[in-house]
């Protein structure tokens, strides 16, 4: 967690030498405050990185860390405060009319002159709590000393990782074993070997080789993990089968064996089963069972790192994948390290060696090493990361932790963010983006967009290995209205989220049993939480959380309400079943960027919601029941991507969505008559990705031109 410090304090310095409106500028001594606090921070930020390189061996200096943390993310959202105030003053002057029951409620809040009272008391209390732990880091004698980081971001294309180095003769092995299987039995082969070898892309080449494909009828990869939950992993081979959601729940073994004899009767498949941890036989003889009574020939493909595991599962001696060989090692590093302008001379080559050999040719360290040092063009800097003492633990997770360190400071957050996501899951390249974006991860240009910023920040932590598997997917064209959608995943790999999590410590939590709430860190950050109806005990016990979200967008459990309390979460995804009505309060969601509520019942969306000045990222997909949006949409000023797909019951959209500059995302538009609701409203944004429009033959329109500016538009689907 000591390491996040220094990946925050760039934004927050940001925020606090940028002067205030004038309206706040003089009472309360907020500008005054708000300048001492920007002196403090800036003699923080000289001397964090060595306070961080202590801070693992010694105490004192993590728990000084630890508060200032925590004083550094309370000034962040003070700030965040007045900048939202700007917004609602703002919102205000150009004529926002919020209904009696929002203004009455917002009384009581938003009195200006107690409320800039409030601020600069508040401002006033951090800077002294600052000002006492800048005290205790002169005592304890920091240095001065840079970052190592490379802050460019260089263009590439992505080398697929079919193209793999040195495991030509075990692909061989496994081929001819899986074409040669007996017609009499089920051949299970176990791949072993320790994490990082490539065992996963090993399993990949052969899945995708073209003999497996066409001597096998039906071909199934099924990750596993740590829980081996035999319904979840039929359901899962079932699904892969057809092709799509078998549409069975995972709770039910009998009608799930019915429908795997069906999908697999008759054909001779092949079977990998992922990332297995499982060493109950009892489990495994089930599971076994189920796949035997299917079509002989047939064969299954096991990963996993433990030897007891393929001893327990394998019908033949496992294939023990071994280190990659020196000069497959180098070769591989070369590719990396050599691609993107670093000179091969004979210095960089002979330090390149050098650390070539202490990846023990292990492929994602070796991966890792060459992808840091294919950003370093200066000899010196391949030499202080070879005489790096972390060496000398002789640990893969040390190991890529200095690829970590080496980072920018802004993708150090974006990485560690990721050790919420559960192992294995897939996540979403532009939901991840958009959920960076929220939290103040990525810092904005002038000269860019910010999500062409966090897509280069995805890119190149892809090209570092922290992720990888990385893909595109078509979703069924029965799930979208409108047609095909491109949606780009990608996985992290055990180890690097082992990575993760050490570096996040308490910050990143995933609760996926109820029973556990209890347990949850009073001091997290990032939720996620499959369970709205304890939202207000969630805030409660965790008051500085961040990022409260869940993974199962169409499996959620009935409720009737949701309570909110006062809380700095500025990522909120609730997905809500058996309730028509959305409760909204503005003033305990002001720092709000990201609301998803995909997949819930709700008919309308309150009007409440269009005084959320600060959210940026509102979806709604799926929300098939939703009939109308807020009337007052054109003040939520900082919105830039909105997401309607399946709202089949919206009846109008709200008007003047033309005021919305920053809009950069609309997946659906009724055209009006109103001429705050026709397609002229569009003409000024430049809108991307796609966009559906309706009610086009009914207003008797057929020329796009108005939308001249919308240039990054993939295709204008039309009802």
């Amino acid at each position: 967690m000591a390491e996040l410090l220094s990946a925050l304090l760039p934004a927050l310095l940001k925020k606090a030498s940028e002067s205030l409106s004038t309206e706040f500028s003089f009472i309360g001594g907020i500008e005054h405050r708000r300048s001492e606090l920007c002196t403090l921070l800036l003699a923080v930020n000289q001397v964090i990185y060595d306070a961080e390189e202590q801070a693992s061996k010694k105490p004192a200096v993590k728990s000084w860390i630890t508060k200032l943390k925590l004083a550094a993310c309370d000034a962040d959202d003070a700030l965040d405060e007045l900048h939202y105030e700007a917004l609602r003053c703002e919102a205000l002057r150009r004529g926002h009319k919020i209904n009696s029951a929002v203004r009455a409620f917002f009384s009581s809040h938003y009195n200006p002159l107690l409320f800039k009272y409030r601020i600069g008391k508040r401002l006033q209390q951090i800077v002294e709590q600052i000002n006492e732990l800048v005290l205790q880091m002169n005592r304890f004698g920091f240095l001065n000393c840079p970052m190592p980081v490379d802050e460019r971001m260089q263009t590439y294309s992505y080398v697929d990782e079919q193209e793999v180095i040195g495991r030509e003769k075990e692909r061989g092995q496994i081929v001819h074993m899986l074409l040669s299987a007996r017609s009499d039995e089920l051949l299970i082969l176990p791949i072993v070997g320790i994490g990082g070898l490539g065992k996963t892309t090993l399993a990949q080449l052969v899945f995708n080789d073209v003999k497996v494909k066409a001597h096998f009828q039906k071909h199934m990869w099924v990750c596993v993990s740590e829980n081996f939950n035999v319904p979840v992993i039929v359901k899962g081979i079932i699904d892969t089968a057809i092709g799509n959601d078998c549409g069975l729940k995972s709770d039910n073994l009998e009608l799930l064996q019915q429908r795997l004899r069906e999908v697999l009767s008759q054909k001779r498949y092949l079977l990998v089963l992922d990332d297995v941890w499982n060493e109950d036989e009892q489990k495994w003889e089930a599971l076994r069972t189920l796949l035997c009574s299917c079509r002989m020939g047939s064969a299954v493909v096991v990963t996993t790192r433990n030897s007891n595991v393929a001893s327990v599962m394998g019908t033949v001696p496992p294939l023990a994948l071994e280190q990659l060989s020196q000069e497959d090692s180098w070769t591989l590093f070369c590719e990396r390290a050599f691609r993107t302008g670093v000179a091969k001379s004979c210095e960089f080559v002979e330090i390149g060696t050098k650390i070539v050999q202490k990846c023990s040719g292990v492929p994602l360290a070796i991966n890792s090493m060459g992808g840091l040092l294919s950003r370093k063009h200066n000899v010196r800097d391949w030499l202080a990361i070879l005489q790096n003492n972390t060496w000398e633990e002789n640990n893969i997770l040390t190991v890529l932790s200095l690829s970590y360190k080496h980072l920018p400071s802004f993708m150090k957050q974006c990485f560690a963010f990721c050790a919420v996501f559960p192992k294995d899951y897939e996540i979403d390249k532009d939901d991840l983006i958009h959920l960076w974006i929220s939290n103040g991860f990525i810092p904005s240009k002038e000269t860019s967009d910010i999500e062409e910023t966090g897509n280069k920040v995805f890119l190149e932590l892809l090209w570092r290995s922290f992720f990888q598997n990385a893909k595109q997917t078509r979703s069924r064209k029965e799930e979208y209205i409108y047609g095909y959608k491109d949606v780009t995943t990608c996985k992290i790999h055990d180890l690097m989220h082992d990575l993760a999590v050490s570096i996040s410590g308490d910050e990143c939590y995933t609760l996926q049993n109820l029973v556990e709430i209890n347990k949850m860190p009073k001091n997290v950050h990032h939720l996620v939480f499959p369970h709205p109806h304890k939202i207000g005990f969630v805030m409660q016990r965790c008051p500085i959380i961040r990022s409260l979200f869940s993974l199962c967008k169409n499996h959620m459990n009935s409720m009737k309400d949701v309570r909110f309390m006062v809380s700095p979460c500025r990522v909120l995804g609730l997905h809500i079943c058996d309730n028509e009505r959305f409760s909204v309060e503005p003033a305990y969601m002001k720092h709000l960027r990201y609301l998803d509520l995909s997949y819930s019942d709700i008919k309308t969306l309150p009007e409440a919601v269009s005084a959320l000045y600060n959210l940026q990222i509102l979806m709604l997909n799926r929300c098939r029941g939703l009939t109308h949006l807020p009337d007052g949409m054109k003040f939520m000023i900082s919105l830039r991507h909105v997401y309607l797909d399946g709202c089949s019951s919206l009846q109008r959209m709200p008007p003047g969505l033309g005021q919305l500059s920053s809009l950069r995302t609309l997946t659906m538009y009724m055209v009006g008559n109103e001429s705050d609701r026709r397609l002229q409203e569009l003409k000024d944004l430049e809108l991307g990705g796609k966009l559906q429009l309706h009610n086009l033959l009914k207003m008797n329109i057929c020329n796009y031109a108005v939308l001249k500016k919308c240039w990054m538009l993939l295709g204008l689907p039309t009802d």
